[in-house]
């Protein structure tokens, strides 16, 4: 069964050298639609966590992705990708 996670690109000048800075939350859920619901409604507190994470860095955009990408975004794990419980 696919779970979501909200991730959030972070803003970065040349993402080919400096690699694409992404912030993970790590709290599943269950739908997509559950997902998006509360990341609409919590935007700012997304962006916010993300930005202070990355040292101030502004969010580019935020989004729900299902268990396949994370495993994806794990796999090439870029070191500039950060993890935080919500």
């Amino acid at each position: 069964m696919l779970q979501w996670f909200i991730i959030v690109v972070m803003h970065t000048t040349q993402p080919a050298t400096e690699g694409q800075p992404i912030f993970l939350f790590n709290k599943a859920f269950a739908t997509q639609q559950e997902c998006l619901t509360e990341l609409h409604t919590n935007t700012n507190t997304y962006f916010l966590k993300s930005s202070l994470a990355f040292g101030g860095i502004p969010p580019k955009l935020a989004n729900c992705v299902d268990t396949n990408a994370v495993n994806e975004i794990k796999a090439k794990d870029l070191t500039k990708k950060k993890e935080l419980s919500t």
